[in-house]
């Protein structure tokens, strides 16, 4: 589920505003910069919410153990 929301994120809330932007304030680098800066915001989203999803992980592992 959560691989599903990184990939939603990464397509409407990061690409889409990035591809509008970036061509306007760097020409056709922009384009070519536009993925790279999606997938490093991504990546940053994953960064910030790695103790929740260990939190979660460990919570349903320790519910299957009992």
């Amino acid at each position: 589920m959560y691989g599903l929301f990184l990939s939603v994120i990464r397509q409407r809330l990061f690409y889409t505003p990035v591809i509008l932007i970036l061509p306007r304030m760097m020409g056709v680098n922009g384009i070519y910069a536009a993925q790279p800066a999606a997938d490093v915001l991504t990546l940053l989203v994953c960064v910030l919410s790695i103790r929740k999803i260990k939190a979660v992980a460990n919570a349903k592992m320790g519910a299957n153990c009992a």
